[in-house]
């Protein structure tokens, strides 16, 4: 029998999490934690490995990606590195390159060399011959980086994978498509300064054959990769598993199939896992060690394609999950992932993320229910959108319960990546906003940082008003003040009608102005801690409005909804509105702050001087303190029961292949 403390306490945590859930069913933009933004225009592939990463001896996670002209502020073709302090929970962009093709493949491949700094690598999707690479110049710094160093392949190369084994003296691989769009590779002995051809891992490739290949190395002697035969819009690919040790290449089970050298091996020569057809084509998505270096793999399959020309194939795709036990793989059928991303693109799927801390869980993005396959419309705009799931098992990947992290979105969440960090903590980003084309993309790199041991009390709201805000030039703050539409004067407007205690400050509804910087500043707080700090502001969900908002005057970051969240008042110690029609207030994460009692803090905000106006516009409305408790991680059995009296409860749904 469950003691009876435990009974109560899990009773009360089932209430109130049923009481959430329920609060929650018709909130636009649900988030089920505190979302970050990374970057606000970028995107990424999935076949250049790492995109992020987690050095935990400088506390920092990086992430890759490339923008698009659709995108925020117009960037296009920058390769950046975003550092994100783990402590401050603030982010820095360095650009690597500011003139690549504006193309989701080109984003760079990231290693934490084992000298401590960092290498960047990346290519331009086919249009040249070049692998380009950068290093930062000082351990653990990304503030600085070698001028890019340019390698002339000899063909079109597209993507890049990095992997560094102690017990070959450090050395560095490289694998990317480049010879007959084969999966090549480069090597460096020397930390990434300079670099020499390999050879060739897969041959067979051609023009439209393209072998795709997923790998992940233990850093130490292995390199283990998954593969198909092609393009899925040319194959019926199957999936095959090998690994790379000793400058030899191996199945599953130790037997050598090859020597790694110029000549590859065929790309069906590994163990297959998975047996395409017509009716089934594979096409590979994630691959990591588990703790004793055992692979376990996530790939994606196209059920409705046989006989279809290309562009009306994809409405029916299937998350699949494999894990190697050291005798025999397990493999299941364990997601539906909804249609294609767009057609002639029949295979894109939102893709799925493995955690490489933790076999058992995995993220997807999905437009359709993760259990029955039904299509997930939002009630924000009654359209089908990509939705983030987590899935969790218990019985080494045969059954699975979804959790929505995301739910009733009026934009698309896609492409989740985990980077390794450890089993207390985790990270998960993705990219959100519209997706139209690997050319053509308006999205923002967001994510959760979930650190374990973290408490979080409900948000205090301050908000702006004349006697809090002023100008940041030190001019009296004298807005124009009423229940329309303020004019194009190049002043803040005191819109009354909406907002919290009535009134937003607003910029740029008739028309592009250029108000001035505004602070607003929080004094006498009655307690001293660590807080996590916030701006709010609102948008049409049908537009998108935005703001300028920071805690340094000389580093703010740009938000538009896309990557904020729509807020619930169950956040908040106390609220009047969080918004009503069309009109929603969002959510802007700016970071972590540590405060004496009584210590001031002011939080930065402007609007868009270059704004078109009316859809561009700015109303802002207050800012925000939570507080950050860290306690001790609860015992797992105490864990375990709370999680055993509640998951019946949950509106978790499992799946059983």
């Amino acid at each position: 029998m469950m003691p009876l403390r435990f009974t109560i306490l899990a009773a009360t945590l089932a209430c109130c999490l049923l009481g959430n859930v329920a609060s929650t069913q018709a909130q636009t933009d649900f988030v089920d934690g505190k979302l970050i933004q990374f970057n606000e225009n970028g995107a990424w592939s999935w076949f250049e490995d790492e995109r992020a990463i987690v050095d935990p001896s400088t506390g920092q996670l990086l992430v890759s990606s490339i923008s698009d002209s659709s995108g925020a502020l117009g960037r296009s073709g920058d390769v950046d590195v975003v550092t994100f302090n783990l402590s401050t929970r603030r982010t820095k962009n360095f650009t690597l390159n500011g003139g690549m093709d504006a193309d989701d493949h080109n984003s760079a491949a990231l290693l934490r060399m084992n000298d401590g700094r960092y290498l960047a690598a990346y290519s331009n999707h086919i249009s040249d011959r070049l692998t380009r690479t950068r290093i930062s110049v000082s351990p653990g710094d990304t503030s600085a980086w070698t001028p890019e160093a340019q390698r002339d392949n000899g063909a079109g190369t597209t993507y890049n994978n990095l992997f560094q084994l102690s017990e070959e003296g450090g050395r560095i691989y490289n694998f990317t498509r480049t010879q007959n769009f084969d999966p090549n590779f480069l090597v460096s002995n020397d930390n990434g300064d300079s670099w020499n051809y390999g050879g060739k891992l897969l041959n067979g490739g051609s023009n439209s054959t393209r072998p795709y290949v997923k790998y992940a190395g233990n850093e130490t002697d292995s390199i283990h990769f998954i593969n198909t035969e092609g393009h899925p819009r040319n194959a019926n690919n199957s999936v095959y598993h090998s690994f790379i040790r000793g400058g030899e290449v191996f199945d599953s089970f130790g037997n050598k199939i090859d020597d790694l050298d110029t000549i590859g091996m065929a790309s069906t020569a590994g163990t297959r896992i998975f047996a395409g057809n017509a009716d089934n084509v594979g096409w590979v998505s994630d691959i990591h060690l588990d703790s004793t270096g055992k692979p376990f793999v996530a790939f994606s399959v196209q059920k409705d394609s046989a006989g279809l020309p290309g562009g009306q194939g994809g409405e029916d795709l299937r998350y699949h999950y494999g894990r190697f036990d050291g005798t025999s793989w397990h493999v299941n059928e364990i997601a539906f992932a909804g249609s294609r991303l767009y057609a002639g693109e029949d295979d894109y799927t939102g893709n799925i993320a493995l955690n490489p801390d933790n076999p058992n869980e995995v993220y997807i993005s999905t437009n359709a229910d993760p259990t029955t396959g039904n299509p997930l419309v939002s009630q924000a705009d009654n359209n089908r959108h990509y939705e983030i799931f987590r899935g969790t098992t218990i019985d080494q990947g045969e059954t699975w319960d979804w959790h929505a992290i995301t739910k009733n979105s009026n934009q698309d969440n896609l492409r989740p990546i985990i980077p390794d960090w450890d089993d207390q903590n985790r990270a998960v980003m993705w990219m959100r906003g519209t997706y139209t084309s690997y050319t053509d993309y308006d999205l923002a790199v967001v994510g959760l940082v979930d650190e374990g041991g973290e408490l979080h009390n409900g948000i205090k709201y301050f908000d702006a008003d004349v006697n809090n805000t002023q100008l940041v030039n030190g001019q009296t703050l004298v807005p124009t003040q009423g229940s329309g539409q303020g004019a194009n004067d190049g002043l803040w407007h005191r819109r009354t009608g909406f907002g919290n205690n009535g009134d937003v400050f607003a910029a740029g509804e008739n028309g592009s102005e250029n108000v001035g910087m505004l602070t607003t500043d929080i004094v006498n707080l009655d307690e001293a801690g660590i807080f996590d700090a916030y701006a709010y502001f609102f948008s049409n969900m049908n537009e998108e409005w935005e703001i300028f908002a920071g805690l340094d005057l000389n580093d703010l970051d740009f938000f538009s909804r896309k990557a904020a969240q729509h807020v619930s008042d169950d956040d908040f110690l106390s609220l009047t509105s969080v918004g009503e029609g069309n009109e929603l207030m969002y959510q802007a994460y700016l970071g972590r702050v540590t405060l004496d009692q009584n210590e001031t803090l002011s939080i930065y905000i402007d609007d868009r001087s270059d704004n078109s106006g009316g859809t561009r516009r700015t109303w802002y409305d207050g800012v925000g303190l939570s507080r950050v408790a860290v306690t001790a991680v609860p015992e797992p059995s105490f864990v375990a029961l709370l999680f055993a009296s509640t998951l019946g409860i949950l509106a978790h749904r499992k799946r059983k292949s």
